[in-house]
């Protein structure tokens, strides 16, 4: 595996996988974004997002584990930059 282009392509998906986690922690603090309506008592609240793994956390999970739901855009982004090279 190119070392240069894992890390190019970690750096993207790890980028992307912040901001998903971000919008996950807005909707469970402000339901009213989850579902675009106003509920008594918070009765409709997303559940809170698992905490934020760091970017090591990130790799090693990317490496380890292929159920990982990141692993599949890993997967392809890796492969289409390794095409296009």
């Amino acid at each position: 595996m190119d070392e240069e282009l894992f890390n190019k392509v970690v750096d993207e998906i790890y980028s992307q996988y912040k901001a998903d986690h971000s919008m996950q922690f807005s909707r469970h603090i402000h339901p009213m974004f989850y579902n675009g309506t106003f509920s008594e008592n918070n009765e409709y609240v997303p559940e809170e997002p698992e905490p934020l793994l760091s970017k090591e956390e990130f790799i090693e999970k990317l490496k380890n584990d292929e159920d990982f739901k990141w692993f599949f855009a890993f997967e392809v982004l890796y492969l289409y930059l390794a095409k296009q090279k």
